[in-house]
């Protein structure tokens, strides 16, 4: 009886050790820049679609060392962005360019509130008026955001999955 304790005892202190190291890495893995990694979605807080039936594929990306923003699909990446510029986040640069069209205060996350808990922000303009923004919040979350037009279209929650 004292084995089969000692053994589950044992078991519970092991995962809890490999999951706490991965929020450990999570957390720290950053150090105030979140590039040199590939990433997964986690969750979509907010996407304007443009068509009746339009499908979301579930992207994965990467930010390179370099700070530019990779689209990965399989072995493949291509280059969307990059490379990323710091930038302040504020009331005019961020929270009012939100699509108007759309409710996307999901789970307590809205414009504001990942303003105010951001730890740092990079930004990236391209020619055609397409931009992206990439938060690292205070927590160690990271979120990107996709705008086109002037208006911020996609608001997305990823998670590191390895090294780039």
């Amino acid at each position: 009886m004292k084995k089969w304790i000692l053994l589950m005892s044992g078991m519970i202190v092991i995962v809890l050790a490999i999951f706490g190291g991965w929020k450990v890495w999570q957390h720290t893995a950053f150090q105030g820049r979140p590039f040199g990694l590939y990433y997964g979605v986690d969750t979509v807080f907010f996407h304007v679609t443009t068509t009746e039936n339009h499908s979301v594929e579930i992207p994965k990306y990467a930010l390179s060392d370099t700070g530019e923003l990779l689209g990965v699909d399989g072995n493949q990446t291509d280059r969307l962005a990059g490379p990323m510029k710091r930038i302040a986040l504020s009331e005019t640069n961020f929270d009012q360019i939100f699509h108007e069209d759309g409710q996307w205060g999901v789970m307590g996350i809205d414009a504001q509130s990942a303003r105010e808990w951001n730890l740092r922000a990079w930004h990236y303009q391209k020619w055609d008026g397409s931009f992206y923004y990439v938060l690292l919040q205070n927590n160690g979350d990271v979120f990107l955001c996709i705008g086109e037009k002037g208006k911020i279209v996609e608001f997305i929650w990823v998670q590191p999955l390895m090294k780039y």
